[in-house]
């Protein structure tokens, strides 16, 4: 095993045993799901948001339009994977869970060229696209609200009421400013 790869390249490609490769990977995903969700408020996620489970978390992320419906769906499937791993004895997801986990990451890669075909493979694959996807799909969020923070804050500074406005749109709501001095 080459030491100088990523540790999670050496968890899900590197390793041959499903649980590590999918309780690591999953752990991955969720650890970058927590990143990106504590990057969209300007101090930290408020600990009210926080969510106990992955699977808040990613109706969060959601929620806040952070990442998209396909790979909320793809991070789902792989947390019930890690789930089903997690509280059974069982050492290996059953046959149509790998096969919701792969279908869930086929709009992740292009071409179907190149995929493995052992199990653990196409395993490790899936839990790759997603965790690169939702690395991708959290950069552009980023900066897309850098985008629409710069101009909200230019917006505001070329909005400034005149007090002619000011009395207008108080009238409007029914409320009166005229006063004798």
């Amino acid at each position: 095993m080459n030491s100088d790869r990523h540790p999670l390249h050496r968890a899900l490609v590197d390793e041959e045993d499903e649980f590590r490769v999918v309780i690591r990977g999953a752990s991955a995903v969720d650890e970058l799901l927590k990143r990106t969700i504590d990057a969209a408020f300007p101090n930290g996620m408020p600990r009210e948001l926080g969510g106990r489970t992955m699977g808040r978390r990613v109706e969060l992320a959601r929620g806040l339009d952070l990442i998209s419906g396909d790979l909320a769906s793809a991070i789902s499937q792989l947390s019930e994977a890690r789930s089903f791993l997690a509280h059974r004895v069982e050492d290996e997801l059953p046959e149509s869970t790998v096969e919701r986990l792969v279908e869930a990451t086929d709009g992740f890669i292009l071409g179907s060229g190149g995929r493995p075909e052992s199990r653990i493979g196409r395993v490790g694959l899936a839990i790759a696209a997603i965790y690169a996807t939702l690395q991708r799909e959290s950069e552009e969020a980023a900066h897309q609200r850098s985008e629409a923070a710069a101009a909200l804050v230019a917006w505001r500074a070329q909005r400034v009421l005149t007090e002619d406005e000011i009395r207008e749109l108080l009238r409007d709501l029914g409320l009166s400013v005229e006063h004798d001095d």
